[in-house]
């Protein structure tokens, strides 16, 4: 039987689901209709030396991973982020 050692998890750590992960959800998927992928491409490819296809197959293949271990968490975050600029836009409209 292994020995227990407090503070130490015994799962498996991933590195899906930190800040990058939520913020592209709901900033890039959510906020931006989806074009989020292709937002964070362009820009890493204006200030890096890698190609813009390149860096966009990268960030959709971690959008998916994220999709895919934390469903729940990865599609609340962009609906979460629809929602918001939904009710922004209609706040505007009706004088909210």
């Amino acid at each position: 039987m292994a020995e227990y050692i407090p503070g130490i998890s015994k799962q498996k750590s991933s590195d899906v689901g930190g800040v990058r992960d939520y913020a592209r959800a709901t900033l890039g998927q959510g906020l931006m209709f989806g074009f989020g992928d292709e937002a964070e491409a362009f820009v890493k490819s204006l200030v890096g030396d890698r190609e813009y296809d390149e860096i966009v197959q990268e960030v959709r293949a971690d959008i998916n991973r994220f999709r895919e271990e934390q469903p729940v968490a990865a599609y609340g975050a962009e609906i979460g982020g629809a929602i918001l600029i939904q009710r922004r836009t209609a706040c505007r409209s009706l004088w909210c």
